[in-house]
């Protein structure tokens, strides 16, 4: 059996897609854009989380299992704080992730009126198919 590698190993073999996330993020201040960043590996996302974090380039907001819609988890957690991007993690926890998905599919536009930032949304394979089936307009307006 192998050792884990390090975090550094990890950031350096995704640098690319972490140089593209990156720059999604900085090039759009201040304006809408929902980015959805794919990955079935929860290390990953952690490490990728922490380095955006240490960088400045965003803040983390984890989605509670039992949150009412998207929006309304965005504004409570915007309504104190003007973060440069939000990373949002933790939609493959969330119960009645389909109601979650439909509603803000449904208010996509809503979503852009009122969060003027960069929102990158943590996918797994799972939540993507949800998405696919229960969001596609929502994934329609996301980059990948």
């Amino acid at each position: 059996m192998t050792a884990p590698h390090s975090q550094t190993e990890i950031l350096v073999h995704n640098q690319a897609a972490l140089t593209e996330l990156e720059r999604s993020i900085k090039l759009r201040p201040g304006r809408f854009f929902l980015i959805l960043a794919k990955s079935n590996y929860s290390r990953l996302r952690g490490i990728v989380n922490e380095h955006l974090l240490k960088t400045g380039a965003a803040e983390e907001l984890v989605l509670p299992d039992t949150m009412g819609s998207l929006r309304q988890t965005i504004a409570a957690y915007v309504q104190d704080s003007s973060p440069p991007a939000l990373l949002l993690s933790g939609l493959e926890n969330v119960k009645k992730a389909n109601d979650i998905i439909t509603a803000a599919n449904l208010g996509r536009d809503e979503l852009r009126k009122r969060f003027p930032l960069p929102l990158v949304l943590w996918v797994n394979d799972d939540t993507l198919q949800l998405m696919n089936h229960y969001g596609p307009d929502l994934k329609s307006i996301a980059t990948t």
